[in-house]
């Protein structure tokens, strides 16, 4: 009887002998195949590409920039929200495009380069003569085109590519043939 005693193994004697098993090795996150890594490379390459894009764009742009702190010094001068809106047109545009533009087809040239008009005859009056004359004292008109003006900036199309616009920026002269697209 002794030796069916010492033959007897309980069930807390068998559960005490189970050893843990060892951890399975860890699964690396990084790509294994070579088609994984071509995949990483051309994302990796399509972001960089982007991120660069967005840089030069915001580069670019530092003419509007550039306009809305200088409106923001003197924002009730109608001569200085003419001047300008006239020097934020000449970066976007090539300069024939520009420059001889006067009174009605000045007028007209802005509101055709943005989705919406931002000048209506009181405001484009107001702007058109400006440089010319003393400021009557309206304070509404000179608001209403204080806001278009900044709408222009900020809404208008540029025909000129990023490097164009960075080029004027820089003071390096544009080629009449590269200034239209």
């Amino acid at each position: 009887m002794q030796e069916n005693r010492q033959e007897m193994v309980t069930l807390y004697d068998l559960i005490v002998q189970i050893k843990e098993p060892p951890p399975p090795d860890a699964i690396s996150l990084w790509p294994q195949t070579p088609g994984a890594w071509l995949l990483v490379a051309i994302l990796l390459g399509a972001l960089l590409y982007a991120a660069w894009r967005a840089y030069r764009r915001h580069q670019a742009d530092a003419y509007r920039r550039a306009a809305r702190a200088e409106i923001a010094q003197n924002p009730d001068d109608p001569a200085q929200l003419a001047e300008v809106l006239r020097r934020t047109a000449l970066v976007a545009y090539p300069r024939p495009d520009v420059a001889a533009l006067i009174g009605e087809d000045w007028i007209a040239f802005l509101n055709q380069k943005t989705p919406r008009p931002y000048f209506d005859d009181r405001t484009g009056t107001l702007l058109t003569s400006a440089p010319y004359r003393a400021t009557t004292g309206d304070t509404e008109a000179i608001s209403a085109l204080r806001h278009g003006v900044q709408q222009w900036i900020d809404h208008h199309k540029p025909e000129r590519t990023v490097d164009q616009r960075l080029a004027l920026m820089q003071g390096q002269p544009v080629a009449p043939a590269e200034a239209s697209p």
